[in-house]
């Protein structure tokens, strides 16, 4: 048996939490068949995450798009796994690639309001992408598996939610990308040669 520990910073603890419970719940038994304890199927859950990445090399996936809960109070910013502040720009990420459920809180903690749960970038324009790009489009580099979507001009800086302004990048690169990364890519992203990194600039054109 393999055992172990692992810590994970606050938005990926909470992003891995949500998929692996959503890959558990759907293992569901047969009819009349006993529930299998939630650690073994948690366990299989981890085996199904490995399989996916172990897919076919050749066909271009997306990454498991997690449900993140939000809390956001009248006054102060939004908070995300007990307490941990989320700026402006990780907002943004998990708008991109996650199914955020807004829940509006007083200043006790007391839900006055839920959102329900939304992904400005739905299912039918995330796979349109995903077959358009077929790769992560940071020059260089060639995965295929687990990729998410970015907008190169991010929302926040009026940035639209279209075709022309989306790319798939892999999640290591896309941290390293507006508006939270210090690169940027610009360019033609219909073209196979047209994308360009670039350094970012500070901040949304005047």
């Amino acid at each position: 048996m393999l055992e172990g520990r692992f810590a994970l910073p606050d938005l990926a603890g909470a992003a891995f939490e949500s998929v692996i419970h959503q890959i558990t719940e759907t293992q569901r038994p047969r009819t009349g068949a006993p529930w299998v304890p939630w650690d073994r199927r948690a366990a299989d859950a981890l085996i199904a995450l490995v399989h996916r990445t172990q897919g076919d090399p050749h066909t271009p996936a997306a990454g498991v798009a997690p449900k993140v809960v939000v809390h956001v109070p009248a006054a102060g910013p939004a908070e995300v796994a007990h307490g941990v502040f989320l700026s402006t720009e990780q907002l943004e990420q998990l708008h991109a690639n996650s199914v955020v459920e807004a829940v509006l809180v007083d200043t006790d903690g007391t839900v006055l309001a839920t959102r329900r749960a939304a992904a400005p970038v739905t299912g039918r324009l995330r796979r349109q992408i995903i077959a358009r790009d077929g790769q992560c489009r940071w020059p260089g580099c060639q995965t295929r598996h687990g990729l998410e979507v970015h907008h190169m001009t991010p929302i926040s800086w009026g940035g639209p939610t279209q075709v022309a302004n989306l790319v798939t990048v892999c999640a290591p690169h896309h941290r390293r990308l507006v508006p939270h990364g210090p690169h940027t890519l610009t360019g033609n992203p219909a073209h196979p040669g047209g994308i360009h990194l670039r350094p970012a600039r500070a901040g949304p054109a005047p």
